[in-house]
């Protein structure tokens, strides 16, 4: 490995869920709000897909709300919430978001049609 090089390892498991996801940010005192995708998810953190993401900055504080497929069909989901910075956006290899740092609470079981 080159010298100078970091290398970045991963504290926790990522998972490829695809969750719906909503956001918010705030920008000039001006709240703005998003939607999208999760790409993966771990307990620490999340890449969210979506192109109204690409206005986030990096290092900029997000609120995330979500809700996890269910297991099984006919099956209950979970909501998860998260408050949160941005860490990256994505490159130009990977779908349009970005990755936000921070600790999911799970919530109550939600019926999923």
């Amino acid at each position: 490995m080159p010298t100078g090089v970091r290398v970045r390892r991963r504290r926790t498991m990522r998972y490829p869920v695809r969750a719906a996801v909503l956001f918010s940010w705030t920008t000039s005192g001006e709240l703005r709000r998003g939607a999208g995708f999760t790409h993966d998810l771990s307990i620490t953190g999340a890449y969210v897909v979506s192109e109204s993401g690409c206005d986030v900055q990096v290092g900029q504080q997000v609120w995330l709300e979500g809700v996890l497929p269910p297991l099984v069909i006919h099956g209950e989901g979970m909501s998860f919430r998260a408050q949160g910075v941005v860490v990256r956006k994505g490159s130009q290899r990977e779908q349009p978001g970005f990755a936000v740092m921070a600790d999911l609470e799970f919530a109550e079981k939600r019926s999923v049609c």
